[in-house]
């Protein structure tokens, strides 16, 4: 979160009369939730593409082993790259947040710490808010993603599911200028306030 803040505080050193909008993709979308809840006016809105704010799957496989030698070895890697991934398990090892392959003990806790932040402080997400997330979602919880824009007190939320698409909403192209048309709607929406 120090970087974070670091690249934020430059920016708005810079621009100071202008309002910073926070867009996030998975973690990046976890990072503005959880740097929305420690400084709760520091973005205009959110625009977050299927932000982590807790799995898909419902704890990380090596979450116990990162919570117990994150003390001692934070830079140890407790998910060695598979050879051969058993079939059930082939889309833990895909992620693009790398939570799995060779995913340190610090990061693990880093994100397990995160989902907590935000789920246990909703009620601090305050500003506007608008989601996109795929319906065959498979890393970030769509359920978490839903209970955020139902339970947050932001006057203005928007979620959005698109069919067909899993984590890597823009791979294939599909609805990619939808998507991208339904953010820019919402961000003249809220410009104009």
């Amino acid at each position: 979160m120090s970087d974070a803040w670091a690249y934020f505080d430059a920016v708005k050193e810079e621009y100071k009369e202008t309002p910073i909008i926070g867009c996030g993709y998975s973690l990046g979308g976890g990072t503005t939730y959880c740097m929305t809840v420690e400084r709760p006016d520091a973005f205009k809105a959110l625009i977050q593409l299927a932000p982590f704010a807790g799995y898909h799957f419902v704890k990380h496989p090596c979450q116990a082993a990162a919570n117990t030698i994150s003390k001692f070895y934070p830079t140890l890697s407790v998910c060695p790259t598979p050879v051969d991934p058993a079939p059930h398990m082939v889309h833990y090892y895909d992620d693009p947040l790398q939570i799995i392959i060779d995913s340190t003990a610090a990061s693990l806790v880093a994100l397990d710490d995160c989902q907590k932040t935000v789920q246990a402080n909703i009620d601090k997400l305050t500003v506007d808010m608008h989601v996109t997330i795929g319906d065959e979602e498979n890393v970030v919880s769509r359920v978490v993603c839903h209970k955020i824009i139902k339970e947050a007190p932001a006057a203005v939320k928007e979620y959005s599911e698109w069919p067909g698409l899993n984590h890597y909403l823009f791979n294939n192209g599909l609805y990619l200028e939808d998507i991208i048309k339904n953010q820019l709607d919402f961000l003249e929406r809220i410009l104009k306030e």
